[in-house]
């Protein structure tokens, strides 16, 4: 098949043949990607004296400090009243994401991150995202869309730096295999401290359960079942004994969304019960998936 490698001087251009580009319309009601974070060790690097103040709050954030801490962040949020895209409540999200990876503490980011739903001032809005009724996302629903993407986002860097770290290895060859243990291990620690902060705040219905299938999808991963790690494994049934009730009884949906998660979940469990019955999968990463599959039988009750 022949390839066009120039454009032709008679292309009509988009606006002649009546199509808008997306940098010219607002955003409709979706959840639209935050600006991507660098992809590094530790993303959440200072790089403005706002951010740096977030930053300092938050390493003094603890259960004796929460309210002073708190408060003092909902304030900063606020500040997002007098901007078009609401971009100092999107750092603060930003940053609550990556202390609540850094730290390893989902609860008490997840009660942060309550407190902001419930401080944040309606008028803090992103007029660029407008609902079905062509008004701004603001205040609460805000800062769960800022939320959904900031943990997207932090899926998606920490990726980024497990295949930059193999690929090194593997140019590298044996000189850099301890420094590619070492920056795996380090990801995996910091994958699974995100993925316990997303099933904190789905239980505590500040998400939905997109993104706790997108957590069951990062720990069953796509190889065989050799590849399949025994403590991805483990947290994933940790992941099902906090959230399977929720998805199992579709509680508050509509019946097409319990129809679609109803799919969303068997589709996991085609996945499941293919590597419980592999003889390629070690017995104990087995004997944890025959518990999951037992604890659906059991209606979710642990």
């Amino acid at each position: 098949m022949t390839v066009c490698t120039y454009k032709p001087i008679d292309l009509p251009s988009l606006e002649d043949i009546g199509v808008v580009p997306t940098d010219k319309v607002p955003h409709r009601a979706s959840y639209v990607p935050i600006n991507p974070m660098q992809a590094s060790m530790n993303v959440w690097r200072s790089h403005s004296p706002l951010e740096g103040q977030v930053k300092a709050l938050l390493r003094q954030l603890s259960t004796t400090k929460f309210d002073s801490v708190s408060v003092r962040l909902i304030t900063l949020a606020n500040r997002s009243e007098e901007e078009v895209t609401g971009q100092t409540l999107m750092l603060v999200i930003r940053l609550v994401v990556g202390s609540a990876i850094d730290k390893a503490e989902p609860q008490l980011h997840t009660r942060l991150c309550h407190a902001i739903m419930e401080g944040i001032h309606m008028d803090v809005r992103n007029k660029k995202i407008l609902d079905r009724e062509g008004k701004p996302w603001s205040g609460e629903k805000l800062v769960r869309m800022y939320l959904f993407n900031a943990c997207q986002e932090a899926f998606k860097t920490l990726r980024i730096v497990f295949t930059n770290g193999a690929s090194m290895t593997y140019l590298g060859g044996a000189g850099h295999e301890r420094m590619e243990a070492a920056q795996t291990k380090t990801t995996k620690r910091r994958t699974h401290a995100l993925i316990r902060f997303i099933v904190e705040l789905f239980v505590s219905r500040i998400v939905y359960n997109q993104l706790v299938f997108a957590c069951m999808d990062n720990l069953l991963g796509v190889g065989p079942a050799d590849w399949v790690d025994e403590e991805d494994i483990e947290l994933l049934s940790e992941v099902f004994v906090r959230t399977g009730s929720l998805l199992g009884s579709c509680a508050n949906m509509t019946d097409f969304h319990k129809r679609k998660t109803a799919g969303m979940l068997k589709h996991r469990f085609i996945r499941i019960e293919m590597l419980a019955s592999s003889q390629d999968a070690s017995s104990r990463i087995r004997q944890i998936l025959q518990s999951i599959i037992e604890l659906r039988d059991r209606g979710w009750v642990v």
